[in-house]
């Protein structure tokens, strides 16, 4: 009894998509993991400093950047270099960046000597400071 042999509104699958259906296939297959330097741990991460300043990102110099902070053996698995004149890389273990701070600090990347140094939060009274100064200048 019914219209199209009885299997409901729809036609019963087959010729109509099911907007779930639609939607399943549209799905990307995702960027994969940020790979942006703070996606790392704190303990594995360096601050460097005096690094050549740029007004956008050189993925060339970021290149150049992880070899000489690998170039003493040690794993260092990114490096960045931000706009205005500092950057970071991390390495694989705690050591490493230990390590690098000890080994690569002061030595010389792209003709300029750099500061490596440990990765410090600034503390909202540090911050509230530097806007306070940078306000008056």
């Amino acid at each position: 009894m019914g219209y199209g042999g009885g299997k409901g509104w729809g036609g019963g699958g087959g010729g109509a998509w099911n907007w779930m259906d639609m939607m399943w296939m549209m799905k990307g297959k995702g960027k994969g993991k940020s790979r942006g330097l703070r996606s790392f741990d704190g303990n594995v991460r360096v601050w460097i400093g005096g690094l050549p300043e740029k007004g956008e990102v050189d993925r060339e110099l970021n290149k150049k950047l992880k070899e000489h902070m690998s170039s003493t053996g040690l794993t260092c698995i990114y490096a960045e270099v931000g706009r205005k004149g500092q950057g970071g890389a991390a390495f694989k273990t705690e050591e490493d960046a230990q390590n690098a701070i000890l080994m690569l600090n002061g030595s010389t990347f792209e003709g300029v000597p750099i500061q490596v140094d440990k990765l410090t939060k600034k503390s909202p009274e540090e911050k509230a400071a530097e806007a306070a100064a940078a306000a008056v200048a």
